[in-house]
């Protein structure tokens, strides 16, 4: 592969990314050139000029207006606000039935009244005027129908005022049509925006004069002074221009402009219905402050739906100009539609609590769902849009009234079954779901007439002939018309793509962040033994469908888009690994609470406790947050922690893109395993942990080896060869899985070189099992001459090695027993992580499905690895990267048991190799391949054309399969790891009476009799030492098998003296539920029946108690003082006599070792001096081990 095809995106290889029409177009130029020529083809091109324009227009002047709004909000009474809000909402529908009306008819035939277009507009201005006035008449005089906000209009004189204010509207609006449709658009937004400033500067100058009537005055008034000097601009300068353009075209008959005038205003006024008649009617059925809300959302969604719509008005416009390009103008329409809204629809989706908490604290409450459903609803406005310009540009206005009434039915409809129901986020959901149902049912026509040539060569008033032929004679005939007019069928897919990928994440977002309904919203509280996959609703599925499907329809292309894949990758992540976090009130896994209290106090005090807890043996992960934290000035971690396990996988993503692209594989098959390893990484080892953090470790250092150290060249023939060297010989036979590492500098490679070793000490000081994992890998990829730097394996497991013996020994004092007790025993090892906890859990019928899919997770990982592997063996394909990743972790498990997770992190550990391994079972073939080029130059076999065309589609269902297991296998604890609000306020009690000391009981399964206590809480969800971990003492007690035998727990509470407390959680009570880890017998509702009982009993007293959480404490405590917090942060003798040796000799091998690969690294291989530092290094090493040895055997026994 050449530099130049590795630089063309993020991964390379695969056949595909050869076939023409992948070359980049000529003519690029620098990003300025490119940028000044863009901007010119705009501005020279009539469809995107006038179109562009009024987007800036809708985008500024919507800017504005939410702003004028958040004012009125802040500044003005919400009552008062929201009868303004319906004045003018009343006044703008009058306005758009009549005014609106015409608009069609204006921008359709200006471009054809040529010598008349100034009779023409003015004519239009009379008509819809006096229609104003009539339907104002009638308004003012049924006014006491419509209800109280509409009260302060009652009157003559406001009653006059109102019709004055009506009529300017009408030619207010009237103008900005006339302007589009004489091909000057460009004044539309000076129009607009100057009246949106004005408007803003009245609000605020009326504020105190007009607390009542300043909103509607600063409304109304500029439009009544700003219409003057906008008609002397189009009278004056812009129609005598047009009059000379367009002086040969004949102007329109009354006939032609009376028939489109009765379709298309019939039409308008259904979507002027849903604009403005269903704000009036909600108004109606609503209280003011619930209408306030609705309205604020409404001015929102009305800046989104004229970014639908301008574009099709300048269709429309240069459609009348130019009939021939309509097609091609359509096409381009509907594309720079699609693509200018999208990241705006996202963007207001996600931000919506924001966006609507700027009006005030009640609209974030309430219509932070709704302002979703109306912002989604504008992607298929647009298209309903683009269809209805294509429309009236072909003089079509049956057509017109159809669409339009079918969608204003279909929202009315649909508001009045769920605004009784749901509120007023059911007229959102009408509303979304009313447009989403036309733009289905227009799009095969759109097609039709956008990708054909009839859509482009009718006449003014023709329709399309369909010929009677045969349904397979014209399928095949469109299809070869599409072909023909499309050279380029990408473009399609080109902004298709990333639509529908866009639309995917929005769906499963709202169907996660809706309130709980049947197809949106997540209930935690109904959740069943399967986790939080019980009460996910259908939609959030769907929209992940999506997706997965786009992903795969991306890497199917002939069109490399490595861009695109990484964004539907990522939006893949966030579906998958967010989920928690987007449903939550706290962070999850009560361990990551208890690493936010060890940074705690490493913050508040500077020093460790190595005679409270293990970990702190090894404080890297907590003195560096505690760094952070303090330098951020961060005082609450939760909002970090609940995120984490997101950020996290999005960070592992980067290294495992570098590792895949030293892959010799095809594209497909390095994004397949990148998809893999998301859905497969289910274990939850990515939490606010150590282990989380030097798992990125593991993976960069990896990178790096692969990347600049990576394959070597094949040895010169003759050269000596031991048993490895000929292993590696009979391997070098094959075709490499690798491509060879990159060229660098020995400047470059000795600074990669440090970052090696600085993540190997950081690993070393951080995680107990994470350096041995580095140097078991390293050390395999040497052996089989993947990593060029030989020495890496050994310094890393001297780090690791030396940390354990110097800086870990309150770790291992007393009980190297337990250390290296597991040394060999493979099968009680592995037990302790599978049959075992599938037999301890005996609660929940449902839970231990969740246990054993987790188990099929693996089998399936192994079982696809080991396919990839054989296919790839039978091509002659090595791939010694992928298969020392999968196979060195295992050897782990020959250790210990780590607590019952060993199984855990071996599967964490091998799962990058083994997912690229899976992805050769689908897509094995190498770039370049004889057998991959057969089927392009060659005719292939039956059975190869058929894997060939099989593998995609079996690529998808797999990957659906197992993203629908994720949630089963990743949150299938979700019951018992959720920790909620009131949990968390329960400990604030305990940790704000903590002085000076506090021991809290709790409920857990341990080794303890009834009626005693343990220090293990191995078997608590309790979220536990989050603060002041060295003044709270937490032990727990057997929970009794009978809730309302309580007399056990009571004596292990009085056993521990003054200043005890007994705490029960929903979370410690759903664990015994649902697992039952003892055996007990424990029933569901145990945990209620036991709070009635402690809350009943005369020994107890209640001190503090919400629906999740509950805090005890004797009600005659033991005599005495509370005592004082113990002393933990002694620690045993760390000195032998050897230990100076040991330690000399630790830093010479370090030393020597580091200098002799420096030395290699600048070129030097034949010196001297490498020989000589090699054998310091090796006789350091036996010194070193045997003093770390006598360690063990001293102060270990």
């Amino acid at each position: 592969m050449t530099a130049s095809e590795q630089g063309r995106g993020v991964l390379r290889g695969g056949a595909a990314g050869s076939l023409p029409g992948l070359a980049r177009r000529a003519g690029d130029g620098p990003p300025a050139g490119r940028l000044r020529a863009a901007i010119s083809g705009i501005v020279g091109d009539p469809l995107l000029r006038n179109a562009y324009a009024l987007m800036i227009n809708a985008g500024v002047s919507g800017a504005l207006g939410l702003l004028y709004w958040v004012l009125a909000a802040r500044l003005y009474d919400a009552e008062e606000g929201g009868r303004a809000m319906a004045v003018i909402g009343a006044m703008r529908l009058l306005a758009s039935l009549t005014s609106l009306g015409f608009s069609g008819t204006l921008t359709r035939f200006i471009a054809d009244t040529g010598r008349a277009t100034g009779r023409f507009i003015a004519g239009v201005y009379l008509l819809a005027s006096g229609a104003a006035l009539v339907l104002t008449a009638g308004f003012l005089l049924t006014l006491p129908h419509w209800g109280p906000n509409y009260r302060d209009l009652s009157g003559l004189g406001p009653g006059l005022l109102f019709c004055v204010a009506v009529v300017s509207w009408v030619v207010f609006t009237l103008q900005d049509v006339a302007l589009t449709g004489l091909r000057k658009a460009t004044w539309v937004p000076v129009k607009n925006i100057a009246y949106a400033v004005v408007k803003i500067i009245l609000l605020v100058a009326l504020a105190k004069a007009l607390p009542s009537a300043g909103i509607a005055v600063s409304w109304v008034l500029p439009v009544v002074i700003g219409i003057l000097p906008v008609d002397l601009l189009i009278f004056g300068r812009l129609v005598p221009e047009h009059r000379r353009r367009t002086a040969g075209r004949r102007p329109p008959s009354i006939r032609t402009l009376g028939r489109f005038l009765a379709g298309d205003y019939l039409g308008s006024m259904f979507i002027q219905a849903i604009t403005f008649l269903l704000p009036v009617i909600v108004g109606a059925l609503v209280e003011a402050r619930q209408f306030n809300y609705y309205y604020s959302v409404t001015m929102i969604g009305g800046l989104l739906e004229t970014l639908a719509m301008t574009m099709a008005a300048s269709l429309t416009v240069e459609g009348a100009f130019n009939r021939a390009a309509l097609a091609a103008n359509g096409r381009r329409a509907l594309s720079r539609s699609l693509l200018s809204l999208s990241p705006v629809v996202f963007g207001a989706i996600v931000l919506a609590p924001w966006v609507m908490a700027l009006f005030s604290p009640g609209h974030a409450e309430h219509a932070t769902t709704l302002l979703r459903f109306v912002v989604l609803a504008t992607l298929p406005r647009a298209v309903v849009e683009i269809h209805l310009g294509v429309l009236r540009a072909m003089n079509r206005a049956r057509a017109l009234v159809v669409v339009q009434g079918a969608m204003c039915a279909g929202v009315f409809a649909g508001t009045f079954v769920l605004l009784p129901r749901l509120g007023i986020t059911g007229v959102g959901l009408a509303l979304f779901l009313a447009q989403l149902g036309v733009a289905l049912a227009v799009l095969p026509s759109l097609v039709r007439v956008l990708w054909t040539r009839e859509g482009t060569e009718s006449g003014g008033s023709s329709r399309m002939m369909v010929p009677v032929t045969t349904i397979s004679e014209r399928v095949t005939r469109l299809g070869t018309r599409m072909l023909a007019v499309m050279p380029h069928p990408d473009r399609v897919k080109g902004w298709l793509l990333p639509i529908l990928s866009a639309q995917g994440l929005a769906i499963y977002l709202i169907a996660l962040l809706a309130p709980p309904g049947e197809l949106a919203g997540v209930d935690v509280e109904r959740m069943n033994g399967l986790g939080l996959i019980s009460v996910l609703p259908p939609t959030a599925f769907a929209g992940l469908a999506l997706l997965i499907v786009t992903f795969f329809v991306t890497l199917a292309q002939r069109r490399y888009r490595p861009v695109l894949l990484l964004a539907q990758l990522l939006a893949i992540t966030f579906c998958l690994h967010g989920a928690g976090a987007l449903v939550a009130e706290e962070p999850r896994f009560p361990t990551a609470w208890l690493h936010v209290g060890f940074a705690e106090y490493i913050a508040r005090t500077g020093g460790t406790l190595p005679g409270l807890d293990a970990r702190f043996s090894w404080p890297g992960f907590f003195a560096l947050f505690a760094f952070v934290g303090g330098a951020a000035g961060m005082e609450d971690f939760r909002g970090l922690v609940n995120w984490t396990p997101l950020v996290s996988n999005v960070c592992y993503l980067v290294p495992l893109l570098l590792i895949l692209r030293r892959m010799r594989a095809d594209r497909r098959a390095k994004w397949l395993a990148a998809l893999l390893f998301v859905t497969l990484q289910w274990i939850g080892q990515d939490y606010f942990s150590p282990q989380g953090t030097t798992y990125l470790m593991y993976l960069l250092l990896i990178a790096i080896v692969v990347t600049w150290f990576g394959r070597e060249r094949d040895r010169p023939a003759g050269e000596p060869r031991g048993l490895l060297s000929r292993l590696a010989g009979y391997l070098d036979e094959a075709e490499p899985g690798e491509l060879p590492a990159k060229q660098a500098d020995p400047i470059t490679r000795i600074a990669l070189y440090g970052v090696l070793l600085l993540l190997g000490a950081a690993a070393a000081a951080t995680h107990q099992i994470t350096p041995f994992m580095m140097a078991a890998s390293t050390l395999g990829l040497v052996m089989l001459r993947r990593c060029g730097v030989a020495t890496l394996p050994w310094l890393i497991g001297g780090f690791a090695v030396g940390w354990l013996s110097y800086f870990a020994t309150p770790y291992w004092y007393g009980h190297i027993g337990d250390l290296f007790g597991g040394i060999g025993s493979l099968l009680s090892n592995l037990t302790a992580n599978t049959t075992g906890r599938m037999e301890a859990a005996t609660g929940d019928p449902l839970h231990p499905y969740v246990l054993q899919l987790r188990l099929g997770f693996a089998v399936v990982l192994v079982l696809l690895a080991g396919v990839g592997l054989a296919r790839r063996v039978r091509r002659m394909v090595m791939d010694r990267v992928a298969l020392v990743l999968t196979v060195t972790p295992l050897s782990a498990m020959a250790l210990q048991s780590y607590g019952g997770e060993m199984g855990l992190r071996v599967y964490l550990f091998m799962l990058p190799g083994a997912c690229i391994l899976a992805a050769y079972a689908f897509f094995p073939e190498p770039p370049g391949s004889l057998r991959g080029m057969r089927q392009v130059i060659g005719k292939p076999s039956r059975l190869e054309l058929l894997r060939a065309r099989l593998a995609l589609p079996l690529a998808v269902v797999t990957t659906l399969a197992l993203c629908g297991g994720f949630f089963v296998a990743r949150y299938g604890n979700e019951q018992f790891e959720r920790i909620t609000t009131g949990e968390a306020l329960a400990l604030e009690y305990i940790y704000a009476r903590d002085r000076p000391s506090a021991r809290v009981l709790v409920l857990a399964p341990s080794d303890a009799e009834p009626g005693t206590v343990s220090s293990d809480l191995m078997a608590s969800m309790v979220p536990w030492r989050e603060k002041h971990v060295e003044r709270v003492e937490w032990v727990s007690t057997p929970p009794p098998t009978d809730p309302e035998d309580i007399g056990q727990v009571i004596t292990a509470l009085r056993s521990l003296g003054p200043g005890s407390f007994l705490l029960t959680t929903r979370a410690q009570e759903t664990l015994l539920e649902v697992t039952d880890p003892a055996g007990q017998g424990i029933e569901d509702g145990w945990g209620a029946r036991l709070r009635r009982a402690l809350g009943a009993s005369p020994d107890l007293v209640t001190l503090y108690a919400n629906e999740d959480a509950a805090v005890y404490a004797l009600r005659q405590p033991p005599p005495g003082s509370v005592p004082p917090p113990p002393d933990l942060t002694s620690t045993p003798p760390n000195g032998t006599p050897w230990t100076p040796l040991g330690i000399a000799a630790y830093v010479l091998y370090v030393g020597s070792l580091i200098g002799f690969e420096l030395l290699g690294l600048r070129g030097r291989h034949a010196s001297p001096w490498r020989r000589r530092l090699l054998r310091t290094a090796i006789c350091a090493a036996v010194v070193a081990a045997a003093v770390v040895v006598e360690r063990f055997v001293s102060l270990g026994l």
